[in-house]
């Protein structure tokens, strides 16, 4: 065990309680979906918003959905098939956050037990209500909706489950781990040409994470520039430029980007509105 990492983890954990209205269970479920979800480059906001409250929760305490690296959130239309590529990447991310020392068969078995009704498409929400509360049902039907709508596009099914404790991941049981590779193979098996991952977070896993500090100076290749006063201009290259916003994986680095500053977010309501001003000679400039 590595017990620097368990000191540092609890030391971390106990700061932002000192500034924090959450339980500490909560605290440790939101702290957990951030060292785990690593697509999307989410926000705290956006990172609580996936966290389930309340009972019935499945033994899930987080749930995301990403299109094409894209979260999904609440206030999201889905998006209508024209407005998607082919073969693009649809990612449902669940995370079981335990605050116990170790990785049980238990955990896993309740978060096998949940998915295999969450994740048919035969059982309908008024089912799925029965047996689980209203979040985990509404996040998780997001996934669901968007993947029947957008399925004449040739989705990408994945499914990743993390499973994260305050244990160390070198002391997973053989069966632990045999029941994570069954949860694998199962989630895969409800979609065709789909692709399931199961991991283990542990306490040096977190501390490794929590402790990343992200780069905000990168190198932009140029090949001709221009200053006038304060002001500069830079004739750049598009796959230079595609290199320079994305990372090693092809996702783009949100976190270079100012708050205040859109990409493109889909066919959403927001920027259809954006765009039919655009287009309406008659409206006002801004």
């Amino acid at each position: 065990m590595a017990s620097n990492d368990l000191v540092l983890i609890d030391q971390v954990l106990k700061q932002r309680a000192a500034v924090s209205p959450l339980l500490a269970d909560k605290i440790f479920e939101v702290f957990a979906c951030e060292q785990a979800v690593t697509t999307g480059d989410l926000s705290l906001e956006e990172i609580q918003a996936g966290v389930i409250g309340g009972g019935g929760d499945g033994a899930i305490d987080g749930v995301f959905v990403f299109l094409n690296e894209r979260l999904l959130a609440e206030e999201d239309e889905t998006p209508p098939p024209a407005d998607v590529p082919r073969g693009s990447r649809l990612l449902l991310w669940l995370v079981q956050a335990k605050r116990e020392k170790s990785f049980t068969e238990t955990a896993i078995d309740l978060a096998a037990s949940s998915t295999r009704r969450l994740l048919d498409l035969e059982e309908t929400e008024e089912d799925l209500l029965e047996l689980y509360g209203a979040e985990l049902v509404a996040n998780v039907s997001r996934f669901r909706r968007t993947l029947t709508t957008i399925v004449t596009r040739n989705p990408q099914v994945e499914v990743r489950f993390s499973y994260v404790s305050r244990g160390e991941v070198s002391d997973v049981n053989s069966k632990v781990e045999k029941k994570a590779r069954d949860l694998e193979s199962a989630f895969a098996a409800k979609f065709t040409g789909g692709v399931g991952k199961v991991e283990f977070i542990g306490v040096s896993e977190l501390w490794q994470r929590s402790n990343q500090v992200r780069s905000y100076t990168l190198e932009l290749p140029y090949a001709e520039s221009i200053t006038h006063g304060a002001s500069h201009i830079a004739l750049v290259t598009l796959r230079d430029y595609l290199g320079f916003i994305s990372d090693e994986e092809g996702a783009l680095r949100r976190h270079i980007f100012d708050w205040n500053v859109r990409d493109y977010e889909g066919g959403v309501e927001v920027n259809r509105e954006i765009r039919d001003s655009l287009l309406d000679h008659s409206a006002p400039q801004f």
